[in-house]
């Protein structure tokens, strides 16, 4: 990975003096779909000096509402403690963060933001962004600007038959009801997205960032308004196969990985999966090749798949990284449920 970008780098909002309060650091997040290319992108653009992308944080905007104004001495302790409350999966990783450290980060001040707070909990070494990739906010944003209303957004969205492949191979899902929850969490996102100011919000397809990534990673420093990490010396970049910054953090760029549903999902699993995600699969500029129309998914059997998914959690073959173990899916299920109560 690149060096920490300098200190120099925080000049904009981190100037020496003592005053009532700091300027705010800017956010970003990345949002969209499990198994959509969150993980790859987060991977990517941690290489770039200016940014720090921690993992998922699907808890995060249980605390809008419900964090002080103004960060100061005083209730300092009582806010770390509900940002470190909600981090359920260890992506904070300056824990031992002290009141004092955030005039090191952002300059000295009588009182700062929750969103100095959570950046600084992120790391402790300056960045011009800061901020983490959680698939999920894409059913909550709201409430994740309500939280912090200044972040800038990036939705990946990734072709839904190949998520839809993913899902059952990997988890052992129901490939009907992940192309429901897809179309449903896309049109919240770009109903939120949409109500934005210019400026706000990048989106991204998880094939055009494979096939064409330097274009693609461009569009992306652009609209951060940083500079193009191939710009530094240091940084190669193999578009063929991996993205790779200093030898030390290859991330494979897998075309193979691209429309293999064409070859392993059933004509008729195919069809299903294309009605019911119709209008969203060709508002992001996928072409359905068998359906002709959107159909809805019957509640009854939604209920009836998403009992289905529930059961295939606790299966031996579901592949999720932290479902190795019994706590591990009892753990999941509990954050899954919560998580799902606060969006309601």
């Amino acid at each position: 990975m690149l060096p920490a970008a300098s200190y120099d780098h925080l000049s904009d909002f981190c100037r020496l003096g003592h005053r009532i309060d700091a300027g705010l650091p800017k956010l970003v997040h990345i949002i969209g779909y499990p198994s959509s290319g969150t993980t790859l992108l987060r991977r990517i653009l941690n290489a770039h000096p200016d940014l720090c992308i921690t993992s998922e944080m699907p808890l995060l905007p249980m605390l809008a509402g419900k964090l002080p104004a103004k960060v100061n001495r005083t209730n300092f302790n009582e806010t770390k403690r509900k940002f470190l409350a909600i981090d359920v999966y260890g992506n904070f990783h300056n824990r031992e963060l002290l009141f004092s450290d955030l005039a090191e980060l952002f300059g000295p001040a009588e009182h700062y933001t929750a969103a100095h707070l959570y950046a600084a909990l992120i790391d402790r070494r300056p960045y011009t962004y800061y901020g983490n990739k959680t698939p999920q906010y894409s059913e909550s944003l709201p409430k994740l600007l309500t939280l912090f209303p200044h972040t800038k957004l990036i939705l990946i969205v990734r072709d839904i038959r190949d998520v839809a492949l993913s899902f059952t191979a990997r988890w052992g899902k129901s490939e009907v009801l992940c192309a429901h929850k897809w179309h449903r969490r896309m049109e919240m996102a770009l109903t939120t997205l949409g109500q934005l100011p210019a400026g706000k919000s990048h989106l991204v397809r998880y094939e055009d960032l494979v096939c064409e990534s330097q274009k693609t990673l461009a569009g992306i420093y652009d609209f951060l308004g940083i500079p193009d990490v191939h710009q530094f010396g240091n940084c190669t970049h193999s578009p063929a196969k991996a993205f790779d910054v200093d030898g030390s953090h290859a991330v494979e760029l897998d075309q193979t990985r691209i429309g293999r549903w064409r070859k392993s999902l059933p004509q008729a699993m195919t069809r299903r999966v294309e009605e019911i995600s119709y209008d969203t699969l060709r508002r992001f500029e996928y072409v359905p090749q068998f359906a002709r129309s959107g159909k809805s998914l019957w509640k009854l059997k939604r209920l009836f798949l998403e009992l289905r998914d529930f059961v295939a959690a606790f299966s031996p073959h579901n592949q999720h990284k932290s479902l190795a173990k019994y706590s591990g899916r009892v753990g999941f299920i509990f954050i899954t449920l919560k998580r799902r109560w606060y969006v309601r």
